[in-house]
């Protein structure tokens, strides 16, 4: 499974069918119609407390149950709750299977795996995070560059003042210090030298590009 597909099920959650009858089946076992029961969806500790088994899902098409955490993060193939093509519908052994899933080492990892990326998915810590905010931060740097060198334009135009080249002696110089003195930032949406110049040295440079 993919990362992003599994982020994606992470964050949409598990979703249980909470209902008062479930289909039968016939039982191999004992020639009797069987069926699952909603009340496995909770636990009830010795002293009474209830708990929900959010990992635990039945499947309508399947007619069958599979463990969320597992079928998300399980390296093994020997266990039918995270068998995605087969699941687990043995209702006359759902106790003790459902406990022996639930207390087993695997299952207990898999639901750690889970219950940390979900931490992680809500406070915004994954890699794919970090990867979105660097990606973001260089998508606003050239937005920047560009929102100067358009306002450089617009000033030049609203002011007759040559952009590229110019028709009298020394006019470049003028429009480089009519630009500065109109204080346009630039020296943040440039990429940044060990020492950074003057910031009157940096504009005319950067408007000497744009007027060779």
């Amino acid at each position: 499974m993919r990362d992003k597909t599994r982020c994606f099920l992470i964050q949409h959650g598990p979703e249980q069918e909470r209902r008062e009858f479930f289909p039968n089946t016939l039982c191999d076992f004992d020639n009797r119609m069987r069926h699952f029961s909603s009340k496995w969806n909770e636990k009830i500790h010795p002293n009474g407390e209830k708990f929900v088994r959010y990992w635990l899902l039945y499947s309508n098409k399947k007619d069958s149950l599979f463990c969320f955490c597992c079928l998300l993060f399980s390296t093994t193939k020997t266990n039918n709750f995270s068998e995605i093509s087969k699941g687990f519908c043995d209702w006359k052994k759902l106790n003790p299977r459902i406990p022996e899933h639930e207390n087993s080492n695997e299952h207990q990892r898999c639901y750690s795996d889970w219950k940390n990326l979900e931490k992680n998915l809500k406070e915004g810590k994954t890699l794919d995070s970090d990867l979105q905010r660097v990606i973001n931060g260089k998508m606003k740097k050239w937005r920047d560059i560009l929102k100067v060198i358009v306002d450089a334009i617009l000033f030049c135009a609203k002011n007759n003042l040559a952009l590229w080249g110019s028709t009298e002696m020394g006019k470049t110089d003028e429009n480089i210090d009519h630009l500065t003195k109109r204080e346009i930032v630039i020296q943040d949406g440039l990429p940044k030298k060990k020492q950074s110049p003057h910031y009157t040295d940096k504009s005319k440079k950067f408007f000497k590009f744009w007027n060779p």
